[in-house]
């Protein structure tokens, strides 16, 4: 009966390694509540600060917390609704805020002659509006002018036909942009090119 015993205990002491083996990974790249993360510093290259949403088993409660990612995983991010953000490194409870939208980008006029760029956006607090050249020359950047987010510029649609415009808004939520063809005019029977 000893024996009988000794043996169990001894098997149970061998078995215990085997049984307690899991396969089980930690999670990377999830946020742990130290005050290591409470620092303001920006984020290194090749990274961003993102407002990242936790919901999981070790948290019952969903929250926000600012963390650094690396650039090449932000679509995974924004996938799941996390967003860009300027807050602290850290920061508990952000907010995401919509990015900038742009309603119309357009133009009138006959393109190589005379006409206008017009347009509208929301959320944007900076523009810039991009002259490119020709896809089939590459659509290189011609020429970069600072806008305002809703307006028009005058003389533009004057480049020749097939350039392209791009007008890129960016604010708070982040970056849009929208890239038109300056055919304006042409075959319709309106300009004598």
């Amino acid at each position: 009966m000893k024996f009988r015993l000794v043996c169990l205990i001894l098997a149970g002491f061998l078995a215990m390694p085997w049984l307690s083996y899991t396969s089980a990974q930690p999670i990377k790249n999830s946020p742990t509540l130290t005050t290591s993360h409470l620092s303001t510093s920006a984020a290194p290259a090749g990274k961003s600060k993102i407002c990242h949403f936790v919901n999981d088993n070790d948290f019952p409660q969903m929250f926000s917390v600012v963390i650094d990612v690396n650039d090449h995983s932000l679509d995974a991010h924004f996938a799941h609704g996390d967003c860009l953000t300027e807050a602290p490194k850290g920061s508990v409870n952000c907010t995401c805020v919509p990015p900038p939208a742009i309603a119309s980008f357009g133009g009138i006029g006959c393109c190589g002659v005379f006409g206008t760029l017009f347009w509208t956006s929301t959320g944007g607090t900076t523009a810039v509006l991009e002259h490119l050249d020709s896809v089939a020359n590459g659509g290189g950047l011609i020429q970069s002018v600072p806008v305002t987010t809703n307006g028009s510029l005058p003389g533009a649609v004057g480049a020749p036909c097939g350039h392209q415009f791009r007008l890129v808004i960016t604010g708070p939520g982040g970056t849009v942009s929208q890239t038109i063809l300056n055919n304006f005019g042409a075959g319709d029977g309106s300009c004598f090119i």
